[in-house]
């Protein structure tokens, strides 16, 4: 008996480890409010730099100022500018945003170590539209208006692991949508992040647990 409680005991640890790799992810909608520093655990954002690239060309990827690239999914976004090629935005921001009126979906892929990410988005028809962000199994939703109302998402890891790609999904009927005014941060604890387990390491996992069972199994018999 102090075999099988050790067991499961066991199989309650590894389970618990696999499960908490992807429980670290924290995500908020914040409507229509200032650019964040922070996000709610500390981890300190910095907002992305000038787009040097022309007004109305179509761009698949933005330079972090953390080094490495934020990447959008797709045939990419076209570089626009606010008040002139997209009519509104809020909180005062006047500079690029990047549009798409053809999809109302779309993914970014963060560069590596990324440990918070926020971004606003405005809908392109001037009325309440729903849209929805999410980063592995953490999803947020708010309702925004395309007229001046660009609104905030955020999402951020309690720093033992890194942020999944973000997928964004308009609502139908928006006739596509405005992303723009990232802000990023990568800070980790000195013992850095706890590793996502492969597909291969769950394999493992069960066939070790497979093979206590018959350990047991056999120590059963013997007894």
């Amino acid at each position: 008996m102090a075999h099988l409680s050790k067991f499961f005991a066991t199989l309650a640890l590894l389970t618990a480890s696999v499960f908490s790799a992807f429980a670290g992810t924290s995500g908020s909608a914040d409507g229509i409010v200032l650019p964040p520093s922070a996000t709610p655990n500390g981890i300190v954002l910095v907002p992305f730099g000038t787009d040097p690239t022309p007004f109305d060309t179509i761009t698949t990827s933005l330079t972090s100022p953390l080094g490495g690239t934020l990447d959008f999914s797709s045939t990419g976004m076209t570089h626009q500018k606010i008040g002139s090629g997209w009519a509104t935005w809020s909180n005062g921001y006047t500079g690029s945003v990047y549009t798409d009126y053809q999809s109302l979906s779309l993914t970014l892929t963060l560069p590596a170590a990324t440990t918070a990410f926020a971004f606003y988005i405005e809908p392109n028809a001037f009325d309440l539209f729903n849209v929805t962000a999410s980063s592995g199994l953490v999803s947020v939703s708010q309702t925004i208006n395309g007229l001046s109302g660009a609104s905030l998402f955020t999402f951020w890891t309690d720093g033992t692991t890194f942020l999944d790609p973000i997928d964004i999904s308009v609502a139908d009927g928006s006739r596509g949508f405005a992303i723009g005014q990232f802000y990023i941060g990568n800070d980790l604890p000195s013992a850095g992040p706890t590793p996502v387990p492969e597909p291969s390491t769950y394999g493992l996992i069960g066939a070790s647990l497979l093979a206590g069972l018959g350990v047991l199994r056999r120590r059963k018999r013997q007894g």
